[in-house]
């Protein structure tokens, strides 16, 4: 069995099918955000994924390879990980000071809890044809002191 681009399916994995997944945050399309389709049920083992572009949404793929998804149920997660430096960056560049400015960044993930891999409530159904699901995950998750 062939991919849309000539390529060689690996054995056992069915045909994919074109699986777009357009993200929404605070209202407006969400970039660089990270989705991913998990298999429900045990005859799917083939999870999908991408990063949504500037028009937010996520052209999925099979192994990052194999446009689309094969057939079958999914949860949907998102998850878009901020990496934040705060303050103005030492001067001294050889110091101790900048180095841990520059090597201990803030990071959280700005999409609610609910969306994760974990918790993620949201589902799809893949089947023949060309699949769309649009999730709005709500407002920006702020950066929480630990």
């Amino acid at each position: 069995m062939l991919s849309g681009c000539g390529e060689r399916l690996p054995d056992g994995m069915p045909k994919p099918y074109p699986v777009t997944i357009h993200v929404i945050q605070d209202g407006k399309a969400m970039q660089g955000a990270s989705v991913t389709l998990i298999p429900q049920g045990e005859s799917n083992k083939w999870t999908a994924g991408a990063l949504t572009d500037s028009s937010g949404n996520a052209v999925v793929k099979v192994l990052a390879r194999y446009a689309g998804a094969v057939p079958g149920n999914y949860k949907v997660a998102v998850e878009k990980l901020i990496t934040e430096r705060t303050g103005q960056p030492p001067a001294d560049r050889s110091s101790r000071e900048y180095s841990d400015w520059l090597n201990n960044p803030r990071v959280w993930n700005s999409v609610d809890a609910k969306y994760s891999i974990v918790n993620t409530q949201e589902t799809l159904e893949v089947v023949a044809g060309k699949n769309a699901k649009t999730i709005d995950v709500g407002s920006s998750v702020p950066y929480k002191e630990e």
